[in-house]
């Protein structure tokens, strides 16, 4: 069985996918549905505090690897990520959809 998660217009790309200890997942993958690479993370459709609380806590733990909080790809998560969270939540990134 095949589950979209998203099928918005534009690139997606570097999808990647966390398990949490309820036994759902956070998936992250970068989108270009808007000008510029954007960041999503907890697919509730806004880059917020939610998704930055996510990453901080992973850089705290030191957490590395291919998981979904490292939102640059250098597989660790650290400052890089937060900063880049951080800057798109600044910016009220969301989904729009039709």
């Amino acid at each position: 069985m095949n589950t979209t998660i998203c099928n918005e217009s534009g690139d997606q790309a570097t999808p990647k996918i966390a398990s949490t200890s309820d036994g759902g997942c956070y998936i992250m993958w970068f989108d270009n549905r808007v000008p510029n690479y954007k960041v999503y993370v907890n697919q509730d459709g806004i880059i917020d505090g939610a998704d930055l609380s996510i990453a901080d806590s992973d850089a705290f733990n030191f957490v590395s690897g291919y998981v979904a909080s490292d939102v640059n790809g250098d597989n660790i998560v650290d400052g890089s990520d937060l900063t880049i969270i951080n800057n798109n939540a600044y910016n009220f990134v969301t989904v729009a959809k039709p």
